[in-house]
């Protein structure tokens, strides 16, 4: 997980996004456990955050009528939006700045046209069975971002619907609803092994509004997902290293990711997969040699780190100083970073003009050399 600086940036960048619509929204999920300590109970002694997902709930109230719905607002900002099933279009899950997944969830009952101009039909929406409770115990909490000098006042589940505390005082049995997740049973993060085929366990983490979906469209659990994937994987590749070196050279990674969509299994599944392994700073390729081999993800930054000696080896100056800038980009967001169709991007962005670059470097086809060479070295399984 990032840095509680870094996410508390984004997290206020969101409530500004959607301060028009704060009075009927609901804030859910890891958070509250922030906003509680830091601004209800005044406890600056501890690092609240679980996750770094903002939830929202929707209903519990009269719904306002709005001018733009919220996907209206937040399509037309640093917002990527990444699709639950790759044969639709729509709905879409949006992520903050490509990096915070930002999720609504209401009540089954809750009608499509209310949903339709509040928040617009091409965002995905979750669905909880008893979550109307929650959304009807709320107080409002006054939450201030010091960096911007704003404050924002936000509708939360009240700790504890009976005696207003938290921890609960009650004497009698507290609700069943959990005042963090707005769940029941509870779906805060919690770890559960899971026994794969091999006999070996692997170990997961549920978080709150992760689905996935079966190739013929049905709804699955985690567990029937982490089976049908490890499965499947043999169609794939027969060992560790034949999965390092397909994923060694961005042309066969793509071709295998783009079969491993086909059957099910594409970027948005994947990711979600990877946050519940609690692998958000590896590699995708750490999280399919987990499922395969049960073999423990590492960081993008040590496995960069384990592999520099030899990817800088008989390289010049200039071409060091154009993968560190490649490596950083790989360490901060992942190895969507190393596919060849963003090497352009790359490029512009470190020497703002590609005719720059190449005059640097060497050539398109030099540059294009460096670029997918290094990444054999990046992969390659470590000695010992």
């Amino acid at each position: 997980m990032a840095d509680l600086d870094k996410l508390e940036t984004i997290f206020f960048e969101v409530l500004e996004d959607l301060k028009d619509y704060h009075e009927d929204l609901t804030l859910v999920g890891g958070w509250l456990s922030y906003v509680y300590s830091r601004f209800l109970w005044n406890n600056l002694r501890v690092n609240p955050v679980t996750t770094a997902d903002i939830d929202f709930g929707i209903g519990g109230g009269e719904q306002k009528v709005y001018s733009k719905t919220i996907f209206q607002i937040l399509s037309n900002r640093d917002y990527t939006e990444r699709h639950p099933k790759m044969d639709r279009m729509y709905p879409v899950v949006l992520y903050k700045e490509g990096t915070v997944r930002i999720d609504f969830i209401t009540f089954p009952e809750m009608s499509e046209e209310t949903i339709e101009k509040f928040v617009g039909s091409q965002i995905n929406i979750n669905r909880i069975e008893k979550f109307e409770f929650i959304l009807k115990n709320r107080i409002k909490v006054e939450v201030k971002d010091k960096k911007r000098k704003k404050s924002y006042v936000l509708n939360c589940p009240r700790p504890c619907p009976r005696c207003g505390q938290r921890p609960c005082i009650c004497i009698s049995e507290p609700p069943g609803v959990c005042p963090v997740c707005g769940q029941w049973p509870c779906k805060c993060p919690h770890k559960v092994k899971i026994k794969l085929r091999d006999g070996k366990e692997r170990e997961i983490q549920h978080m709150i509004a992760t689905s996935f979906w079966s190739a013929d469209g049905r709804p699955i659990s985690a567990e029937e997902f982490l089976q049908s994937l490890y499965g499947k994987l043999p169609d794939f590749f027969k060992g560790e290293d034949e999965l390092r070196k397909i994923w060694s050279n961005p042309i066969t990674r793509k071709a295998m990711l783009e079969k491993l969509a086909e059957a099910g299994f594409g970027p948005e599944e994947l990711n979600n997969l990877q946050r519940m392994i609690n692998a958000e700073k590896s590699d995708l390729f750490d999280v399919l040699e987990y499922i395969a081999f049960a073999i423990q993800p590492i960081t993008r930054e040590a496995r960069v780190a384990g592999a520099q000696t030899k990817i800088f080896h008989g390289l010049d100056n200039k071409q060091k100083e154009f993968l560190e800038f490649v490596l950083s980009k790989y360490i901060e967001t992942g190895v969507e970073e190393l596919d060849q169709e963003k090497l352009p991007d790359l490029l512009t962005l470190k020497y703002q003009a590609i005719s720059d670059a190449e005059e640097i470097l060497g050539g398109v086809d030099n540059i294009r050399t460096t670029f997918i060479d290094f990444q054999k070295y990046l992969y390659e399984k470590a000695n010992g």
